[in-house]
């Protein structure tokens, strides 16, 4: 029984030095008892740190998401751009031969049409020749 009374009077001690325990100047060697109301204040800003770090995290995780999402786009738009390139050199390369196939066709119609006089000559030539020995 004895036990058991001073153990409650320690109890009593204890939570009455606790409530009181910062009256005067505090010391740099002394240790910071908080009060209840205190408590509660450091527990609300430690809830509103951690809801905090939370919201932070998150945010870090969705501009992580999205610069993936920029350079996956940026990635497609160099690819198209380098098709298009591709394509504009293809596009450039056909109309050259076309050109020259052009300035072969205009030749060949040259070369024709220089055949056809050549045979009409010719003709006209043998013709008058036959003529002239078959009259004579």
């Amino acid at each position: 029984m004895r036990e058991l009374n001073l153990f409650f009077l320690l109890l009593i001690l204890q939570c009455s030095t606790q409530l009181f325990a910062q009256v005067g100047k505090p010391n740099s060697d002394t240790i910071r008892c908080y009060g209840i109301k205190e408590l509660q204040k450091i527990a609300a800003t430690v809830e509103y740190a951690n809801s905090c770090d939370t919201l932070l995290s998150n945010a870090n995780l969705q501009i992580a998401n999205k610069d993936k999402h920029i350079e996956e786009k940026i990635f497609q738009v160099k690819n198209l751009q380098d098709q298009i390139v591709y394509k504009d050199t293809l596009i450039v390369n056909r109309e050259k031969k076309i050109g020259e196939l052009n300035s072969e066709i205009i030749k060949l119609n040259e070369h024709k049409n220089m055949l056809k006089l050549a045979w009409l000559s010719t003709t006209a030539l043998f013709s008058g020749i036959f003529l002239y020995i078959t009259f004579r």
